[in-house]
């Protein structure tokens, strides 16, 4: 005897599931709009400026922060601040206002950030810049 437990057939019997070609639809539309989603949001996170610049989005703790999307487009100051080391001033001059001609920098401030939270911005920006980290 077998030490798996017997059962007796029943005689029951079971339909097999037959595959229907329009249940696949319903997932393949779900794809496509997901990916039109995602096309989507990536041009939504970038922009033109008036000077013809284009802004790239770094999201950090839900807020979006505007930056050069080129590195030949940062401007001057942000380069003078790195080569003196200020990376707070750095970040004043590469943060772009938002959409509605708000300060980016101002909401940096405003969020009270510590030390950990500038360096992760600065991985982004650097990411955005080409750069393998910042350099911290």
């Amino acid at each position: 005897m077998s030490e798996y437990a017997s059962y007796e057939d029943d005689g029951t019997e079971f339909e097999e599931a037959e595959l229907n070609v329009d249940d696949r639809e319903p997932r393949k539309a779900n794809r496509d709009q997901r990916r039109k989603a995602a096309k989507a949001q990536r041009r939504a996170a970038r922009r033109e400026l008036a000077d013809g610049s284009e802004v790239v989005a770094v999201e950090y703790d839900d807020e979006t922060y505007w930056v050069p999307a080129d590195p030949t487009d940062w401007p001057i100051e942000a380069l003078l601040a790195f080569e003196d080391g200020k990376a707070v001033t750095a970040l004043r001059a590469l943060i772009a206002a938002d959409e509605n001609g708000r300060s980016g920098f101002d909401l940096l401030l405003s969020k009270k950030y510590r030390v950990a939270d500038l360096n992760a911005i600065f991985e982004k920006v650097a990411k955005v810049g080409g750069f393998g980290d910042a350099g911290n």
